[in-house]
C-alpha cells in the first residue's frame, strides 16, 4: 500500500505541533494532506514514496536523491552528526542543490513548502526520538573578504585542504579518487572554480556554514573545532577567489509565472528584433546526471498575436553539435513540455494519468533544413551496400524500413526541425503521427548561443496537442551534445505557468 494511503496522521500532528512551537511566528498551521499531495506530486518520482530514494526517476539521476529514511542531511545550521532544524529543510527545498537534480522549490507558496518539511521528517525515526541539533552561530563575515585571500591561501595549505580539493581548488587533490560517501559511493571533492554550484549556497555565510557543519553522509567533515573561526573565514575568502566563471547560479521567477506578451506581428525568426523589447525569464536548469560542465539556465521569452503562441529559449553553447552520423556523436537539443492534465501536474515527463506535450528541436534536423548531410558526405569513399531495387537511380522506399514504417527519424526531407510528441512518465515518449506534427520553429547558433523558436496555432484539434491558454504549466530542456547528452541525459526545469496579458 502507497504511503499517500496509509500516512501516519498522528506522527505527523505531532511532529507538526512540535516544529511549530520551536519555530518563529508567522509560520503557517499545519496542512498533512495538502503537505502529502504536493510530496506525491513533486518529489515522489525521485525521493520515493516512503521517502526511500527509490522514486521512478531515481535510477537516472547523479547525484542520487537523498534517502530521508537514513535521517542524513548535508545542509544544516547544526552540528556535525545531528539533525537539520526544520528551517535548514525549509531553506533546501526553498533553494534547491546546485548542480544535482534537486531544483529550487521558491515558486511554491511559503505554506507549501512547510507542508513539505512537516512531511519529509515523517520518514526517519530519528525525528521521533531527537530534535535537531544545536544551531551554530554564524557571524556577518568581514567587511571585506578580499583583504583575508593572502591568509585564506595559506590557512588552506596548512590545513591541507588541498588533499582532497586540490592544490588550485579544482577538486583533484591526491586523495581525491579514495573518496567516497557512507552508502560506499564515490564521490568528488568541490571543484572551488566554478561558481554558483555549492551545493550549501553560494554566500560567504553559506560555504562558512559548511566549513562549520561539514557534510553529513560525505568525507567532508566539520571543522568547528580543527579550524578556528578567523582562519575560516579566511579560507571563505580564499575558496571564493578561485572561481573563474561568472555569473552565478540564476534566480528563477519568484511567482513560477511566465508572461506571454501580446504582439500584433509574432516574432518567428530566432534573431527578431521584436524579442529584445519582449520580457524575459533566466530559467535555472538541472542536470539529470551531474558533470562537470551542464547549462546552468535558459533565458525563455513567449508572445502571442491572438492565433499563434511563440516561445523563444537562448543558452549559451561554446560549440554547435549538429549531427548524429557517427557513433560518437551527439546532437544539441532543447524541447518545451506542456501539461495535458491541466495544472495537476507531476514532476519529470508526465504520468500515465498526467500526460504531457513536448515540443523537442533537434539541431541535426535544422542542418537537414539547410541541406541534407549523410555519411557519404562526412566519410567519403567509405564503403556502403548497393541495393539492387532502385527506381530513377533512387532506392525503392519499400526496401528502406524506417521511410517505409513512417519513421521521422528516416524522412528524406523535412517541414520543420521540431518534433511534436507525447509521454506519459519516463521511457514513454512517442511522436505523434506525420499528420499531428503542427510545430514550427527555426533555430540559429553565433557567438557561443542558441537561439531557438518553437511556435503553433493556438488552437487545435489535436487530442494530444496542448491546450494553449492562460494558466498552462510549461517546463523546459537542454541537451549539449559535445557533453554526451541524449535521450533523457539533458538539464531540465521544474514547472512554471504561462500567463497572457492581454494588454
Amino acid at each position: 500500500m502507497k504511503r499517500s494511503a496509509r500516512i501516519e496522521w498522528t506522527l505527523l500532528s505531532t511532529l507538526v505541533a512540535a516544529a511549530v512551537s520551536a519555530q518563529p511566528a508567522g509560520r503557517p498551521a499545519p496542512a498533512p494532506e495538502r503537505g502529502q499531495a504536493l510530496y506525491t506530486t513533486h518529489c515522489a518520482v525521485c525521493h520515493g514514496n516512503e521517502g526511500a530514494a527509490d522514486g521512478a526517476a531515481a535510477y537516472l539521476l547523479s547525484p542520487r536523491p537523498r534517502d530521508f529514511t537514513r535521517g542524513s542531511f548535508k545542509i544544516r545550521s547544526t552540528a556535525t552528526g545531528s539533525l537539520p532544524t526544520d528551517q535548514d529543510l525549509f531553506r533546501t527545498i526553498t533553494s534547491g542543490m546546485a548542480g544535482t537534480a534537486m531544483s529550487a522549490w521558491n515558486h511554491l507558496p511559503d505554506a507549501d513548502r512547510w507542508a513539505l518539511v512537516d512531511v519529509l521528517k515523517t520518514f526517519s525515526p530519528r525525528f521521533r526520538e531527537e530534535g535537531p541539533g544545536e544551531t551554530v552561530t554564524i557571524a556577518e563575515p568581514p567587511a571585506d573578504l578580499s583583504r583575508l585571500v593572502p591568509a585564506g591561501k595559506a590557512a588552506y595549505e596548512k590545513y591541507r585542504c588541498g588533499d582532497c580539493h586540490g592544490a588550485a581548488g579544482r577538486g583533484d587533490g591526491p586523495s581525491s579518487a579514495t573518496l567516497k560517501d557512507d552508502t560506499g559511493v564515490p564521490i568528488r571533492p568541490y571543484d572551488f572554480t566554478r561558481p554558483g554550484r555549492y551545493k550549501g549556497g553560494d554566500a560567504p555565510q553559506d560555504v562558512y556554514r559548511t566549513f562549520t557543519t561539514g557534510f553529513d553522509g560525505t568525507p567532508m567533515p566539520s571543522f568547528a573545532f580543527a579550524i578556528p573561526e578567523q582562519d575560516r573565514w579566511s579560507i571563505v575568502a580564499y575558496v571564493k577567489s578561485l572561481s573563474i566563471l561568472e555569473p552565478a547560479a540564476a534566480r528563477s521567477p519568484a511567482n513560477g509565472i511566465l508572461e506571454v506578451s501580446k504582439v500584433k506581428k509574432l516574432p518567428v525568426e530566432p534573431d527578431a528584433a521584436a524579442w529584445e523589447s519582449l520580457a524575459e525569464y533566466e530559467i535555472p536548469l538541472r542536470p539529470v546526471w551531474g558533470r562537470e560542465n551542464t547549462t546552468p539556465a535558459v533565458r525563455v521569452s513567449a508572445a502571442a498575436d491572438g492565433k499563434r503562441l511563440a516561445v523563444r529559449m537562448r543558452w549559451r553553447d561554446t560549440s554547435a553539435d549538429l549531427r548524429m552520423l557517427r557513433p560518437e556523436d551527439f546532437r544539441d537539443a532543447a524541447a518545451v513540455q506542456f501539461s495535458l492534465a491541466g495544472p495537476d501536474v507531476t514532476f519529470a515527463m508526465g504520468a500515465r494519468e498526467k500526460p504531457v506535450n513536448i515540443w523537442h528541436w533537434k539541431a541535426d534536423w535544422q542542418k537537414d533544413l539547410a541541406g541534407r548531410e549523410d555519411i557519404e558526405t562526412v566519410a567519403p569513399g567509405m564503403v556502403v551496400d548497393l541495393y539492387p531495387f532502385a527506381r530513377g537511380g533512387a532506392v525503392d522506399p519499400l526496401y528502406l524500413a524506417g521511410r517505409a514504417a513512417g519513421n521521422p527519424f528516416s524522412r528524406a526531407n523535412r517541414a520543420s526541425p521540431i518534433e511534436d510528441l507525447n509521454a506519459g512518465g519516463i521511457g514513454t515518449l512517442t511522436p505523434q503521427p506525420l499528420e499531428g506534427q503542427n510545430v514550427g520553429g527555426k533555430g540559429v547558433w553565433s557567438d557561443g548561443q542558441w537561439r531557438v523558436v518553437f511556435f503553433r496555432s493556438l488552437e487545435s484539434n489535436g487530442r494530444e496537442d496542448a491546450r494553449l491558454e492562460d494558466g498552462i504549466p510549461v517546463a523546459f530542456a537542454v541537451w549539449n551534445g559535445s557533453e554526451g547528452d541524449r535521450n533523457g541525459n539533458k538539464a531540465f526545469s521544474i514547472w512554471y505557468r504561462l500567463r497572457f496579458v492581454t494588454h
